[in-house]
């Protein structure tokens, strides 16, 4: 009896180290995506922005003085919110930007910008949000929308060294966090394909 308890807790010690190496890995994999970047498209129909910090605003919105009839939306816009509420260069063109009600969490932004899309007839757009927040949001988008390109611009709001995480340890605690809910998103899509 004694041994079959030992060897119980040999096989839960192997499990338990395996799926610890697992997650280790996928945790590297994670961080060693938050650097890279993407080059800009050529051709681009519009550019979807995810609402959080200052910069993504700016840097989607940036895209619009090049191609002043580029097609945006502002996915998770909080309620209440004017356009006049938001700093946006008043020479933009405002009926070519779509503030989105709608989202409360990333999964709500990919629906709402698939509903968009659809509205929309638009074929590739760009998706704006933190390097840290991108990996996750890209698993859902490319979940939900089928057909479309989409083509990934990171905002660089957490730099990956030593330094600036010892100087910075809210940044590392944001890090595990959003590695954890990028695990937990691939149960939400699998759940979105069922249902749909």
């Amino acid at each position: 009896y004694i041994l079959e308890i030992n060897l119980l807790k040999e096989k839960f010690i192997i499990i338990f180290l395996i799926i610890l190496l697992l997650y280790l890995l996928s945790f590297c994999i994670f961080l060693d995506d938050i650097n890279y970047t993407y080059d800009d498209p050529k051709n681009l129909d519009a550019v979807v922005i995810l609402t959080g910090s200052k910069g993504r605003l700016g840097l989607g919105l940036g895209y619009m003085e090049n191609n002043p009839k580029l097609k945006i939306l502002i996915s998770g816009v909080g309620e209440g919110v004017k356009f006049s509420d938001l700093p946006i260069d008043q020479s933009f063109n405002k009926n070519n930007i779509t503030l989105g009600f709608e989202a409360k969490n990333t999964i709500q932004n990919a629906l709402e910008t698939s509903n968009w899309i659809s509205e929309n007839n638009i074929k590739s757009f760009l998706l704006v949000t933190d390097n840290w927040h991108m990996k996750r949001s890209l698993l859902l988008f490319r979940g939900v929308i089928n057909n479309v390109e989409i083509f990934p611009k990171k905002l660089a709001s957490i730099k990956l060294n030593f330094t600036y995480l010892v100087r910075e340890p809210r940044a590392f605690y944001t890090l595990i966090v959003e590695h954890l809910k990028y695990i937990i998103s691939h149960a939400q899509i699998i759940y979105y394909w069922i249902l749909n």
